[in-house]
């Protein structure tokens, strides 16, 4: 309790700082990067998509601007959860509050399908092909014009995992040929040339994603005040029409064969990486992470 305190105490005077520092972090990328494709254009295409979501909250952390997008564009929407929020055998309770938050938040998005599967957090990494056969025998995969996944860099083994499990079923074909895969960005995990795709989100989006976050109470290593900064501080990537919007999302945009060439490449450097999502040590741990950012091809 008294940690909690001391955090609500901390938390706005760090994020004057990580706000001045991401400002500056996300101009410098944007000063890196020649050509970053905006998803509208490629959403025109969609009829279908499916959001990968390791845990409860990942998808309005990575994504849930682009939900909201892709609801107010016609899009079907479906979202599968790798796992059900208990964090032992026996944590009925942790799954219950986990589950009623996320369909709160998918109320806000308008998810047309929410499958939810039964593996406990931080155990996907070590049930790769289980997580996988679950995966195909509960949607169908097919069906999807767009697929939106954890990227290969990601430090947690669960959102690794699920990048893992997806890439799997690309290889053995259970994937069409002409699906297009979007890594989403959670633990800084989209820099250097896999960043390649950019969602800018007007008022109605962003609002709809923030919304979103303050549904899940039961987060306690999450800041989503620092979240929502990042936010915002992402559409200094592009300035295009910058007073239209009022925040952004950042995606590795793929092609099923780009996915698959992806993992020959080493990310083993990714248990090197730290998270994204703390206010006290968000500038701390960028700057160590950018260390990496040439090998996230």
């Amino acid at each position: 309790m008294l940690k909690k305190a001391v955090k609500s105490v901390l938390e706005p005077t760090f994020n004057i700082a990580n706000a001045i520092y991401l400002d500056n972090y996300y101009k410098k990328i944007k000063n890196n990067k020649s050509s970053i494709k905006d998803i509208d254009s490629a959403i025109k295409n969609m009829k279908k998509a499916l959001v990968v979501s390791p845990h409860q909250d990942d998808e309005s952390i990575g994504l849930g601007g682009t939900m909201a997008k892709l609801n107010k564009k016609g899009v079907v929407l479906d979202i599968i959860y790798l796992t059900d929020g208990r964090l032992s055998e026996d944590d009925i309770v942790s799954s219950k509050i986990r589950l009623e938050e996320a369909k709160k938040a998918c109320e806000i998005y308008g998810i047309d399908k929410n499958v939810v599967l039964n593996f406990i957090n931080k155990t996907l990494l070590n049930n790769i092909d289980k997580l996988a056969e679950k995966i195909e025998k509960s949607i169908v995969l097919s069906d999807y014009d767009a697929i939106f996944l954890t990227a290969p860099y990601e430090c947690n083994d669960d959102h690794f995992a699920a990048y893992k499990a997806i890439l799997k079923l690309a290889k053995e074909g259970k994937i069409r040929e002409n699906t297009q895969f979007y890594l989403y960005d959670i633990n800084n995990s989209i820099q250097g040339e896999a960043l390649n795709c950019i969602s800018k989100l007007d008022k109605e989006e962003a609002e709809k994603k923030w919304k979103a976050y303050d549904f899940f109470k039961s987060q306690k290593y999450i800041t989503f005040s620092t979240l929502k900064i990042m936010d915002k501080k992402k559409l200094n990537i592009d300035i295009f029409e910058k007073e239209r919007y009022e925040a952004a999302e950042i995606f590795s945009s793929l092609s099923i064969e780009e996915l698959i060439a992806k993992s020959n490449y080493d990310n083993n450097f990714r248990k090197k990486m730290h998270t994204a999502t703390s206010s006290i040590r968000l500038i701390k741990f960028l700057e160590s992470n950018k260390k990496y950012r040439k090998l996230m091809k």
